[in-house]
């Protein structure tokens, strides 16, 4: 009888203890979730479970939405617009071309920082600079592949500059640049045009457009009445697409009449040429080279519609490039996306403007 008391206390112990124990653990249970982890309900708990997961994907949508509500395709208020670099350094020493090939670098990142793409021209001594050396040449790679558009420079022999390259038979060639520039130490005969564009291709073999540097009289009216002079404003059949400096673009001016005024490098149309030895086309351009140059820049990009195309272009040389800074500066502030930006190439192909004759041969 006494064993059998024991043994009842024994369990009335264990089972006070037991009891004491789940007590307890559920009592530390309810107070590290009321201090650490609150009860949520299930419409609550997929916050707790993802955290600032949820946060993160709010903000993704918050910003696709904001994206949204910007313009599509392009800004309505303003033109479109390309920028050409010229890249041009036939009578350049090797340190000199090292110095613009660092200015070039400053120029692409703050396009980048803007959302520009700029067409890069080159003369046949910048391929050669690239083409020998990997690094130089594999950041040329990673600028077109961030659609930067590779084009060409050719200093004609009728320039002030000339870089070697002519279609003109030898002698003639020799002839001609001496009655231009009697200067001894002047780059001499390197090739045809054929030969030129081989240069280029050492850097990209898919060359599409270019410019021809050839003299003072090379502007609207005068380029296109003197298209018969040989290679003058011609590079090879590759390459179709031309940026000319336009001091009057009849075009617009025509198209415009008493609108809104005339400013240098603005296209209505893309002109067209086609004869025997030239077929291309071509849109005008604004040299950035002055402060006069930079203002008429804004107050085209700002009095004109998308109906329009403004060409920009500014050789790289310390002289002129302070002036590129100053513009993107102000595109910027147009068009921070960079929605109205183009390529030479781009503008043509995109069909972004019609095209016309010019007004001699209609």
């Amino acid at each position: 009888m006494h064993r059998q008391k024991n043994k009842n206390i024994l369990f009335l112990m264990m089972l006070v203890l037991i009891v004491f124990s789940i007590t307890a653990f559920f009592t530390g249970c309810r107070h590290d979730n009321n201090v650490d982890m609150p009860v949520k309900t299930p419409r609550e708990a997929p916050l707790t479970i993802t955290g600032d997961n949820k946060i993160a994907e709010d903000e993704i949508e918050e910003k696709q939405e904001r994206k949204k509500m910007l313009p599509v395709s392009v800004v309505q208020t303003m033109p479109y617009y390309y920028i050409a670099v010229f890249n041009e350094g036939s009578d350049d020493s090797a340190d000199e071309l090292n110095a613009k090939f660092s200015h070039l670098i400053e120029m692409v990142n703050a396009a980048d920082y803007s959302n520009i793409k700029l067409t890069l021209m080159f003369c046949p001594k910048w391929a050669e600079m690239f083409s020998k050396n990997s690094s130089k040449l594999a950041l040329l790679h990673e600028w077109k592949q961030n659609g930067h558009e590779i084009s060409c420079y050719h200093s004609s022999i009728y320039g002030a500059v000339w870089d070697g390259y002519t279609d003109l038979p030898y002698d003639e060639a020799l002839k001609t640049r001496q009655e231009i520039a009697d200067k001894k130490d002047e780059q001499q005969y390197a090739g045809t045009m054929a030969d030129y564009i081989s240069e280029l291709k050492k850097i990209s073999m898919d060359i599409k457009s270019g410019y021809v540097e050839s003299g003072e009289k090379n502007y609207s009216y005068d380029l296109f009445n003197n298209i018969g002079v040989k290679e003058k404003y011609f590079i090879s059949g590759q390459v179709i697409y031309y940026t000319y400096p336009g001091k009057k673009d009849f075009n617009v001016e025509r198209e415009l009449q008493h609108a809104l005024g005339h400013y240098t490098g603005l296209n209505k149309f893309i002109l067209t040429v086609n004869t025997n030895s030239i077929a291309g086309k071509y849109l005008s351009h604004l040299d950035l080279e002055t402060k006069a140059s930079l203002e008429s820049a804004i107050k085209a990009s700002e009095s004109y519609s998308s109906s329009y195309v403004l060409g920009i272009a500014v050789l790289n040389d310390i002289n002129f490039i302070k002036y590129y800074f100053s513009l993107l500066q102000y595109i910027q502030m147009l068009d921070p996306e960079g929605l109205n930006s183009r390529t030479l190439t781009q503008v043509m192909e995109e069909k972004i403007l019609k095209e016309t004759l010019p007004e001699n041969n209609e």
